[in-house]
């Protein structure tokens, strides 16, 4: 596991600088403890949300806010596409062939491109998907060299079963987003 060990001063320890280094020293111990863990970053907040009249740490809280609920969302949307059968990856193959704009579907270089994964990586993701019958390979009409990817039934049911719940999900997710953006100095 990699790790990281943020250090930072309160208002009461002001007058302490030497506080970070033992706040270092001591996480480079702990996470020197724990078996397979790798230390690979240090930050070391420079006082600007500790004592700054211009104090940032509600943009530190909406930030971590933002993050937690995105993990959150994923890590529900990982849940629901393994009660419907299929991996969080398969989850976004059917979505990124579903949602090209051409409807003769996206090539395996488009499909890599929405799924920000090398080439030959969406090439397995989709053997995969075809082997589980949820994607169709297709000769493209106008250019003979071009392999275009489609959904079957199966994966186009799948799919629209996830979509369904996800977008429900969204909607009770967006408040929480709004009230992220309420307040937020948007001159920084």
């Amino acid at each position: 596991m990699r790790a990281g060990i943020y250090a930072r001063i309160s208002r009461e320890d002001v007058g302490n600088i030497d506080n970070t280094d033992i706040q270092i020293k001591e996480g480079a111990d702990y996470i020197g403890q724990q078996e397979g863990w790798q230390h690979v970053a240090t930050f070391v907040d420079d006082n600007i949300s500790a004592y700054s009249e211009h104090t940032r740490r509600p943009d530190y809280e909406r930030l971590l806010d933002f993050r937690t609920g995105l993990r959150r969302f994923l890590r529900w949307s990982a849940d629901q596409a393994a009660a419907a059968g299929v991996t969080p990856a398969q989850h976004q193959l059917l979505l990124a062939i579903r949602g090209h704009p051409d409807p003769a579907g996206p090539t395996i270089r488009e499909v890599a491109g929405y799924l920000l994964v090398r080439h030959h990586s969406a090439v397995e993701l989709v053997d995969r998907a075809v082997a589980a019958g949820l994607v169709e390979r297709r000769q493209d009409g106008d250019d003979l060299r071009a392999v275009r990817l489609c959904l079957t039934a199966d994966g186009a049911d799948r799919l629209a079963r996830l979509s369904a719940l996800h977008l429900e999900e969204l909607r009770r997710f967006a408040p929480q987003l709004e009230a992220l953006w309420d307040g937020l100095d948007m001159s920084l």
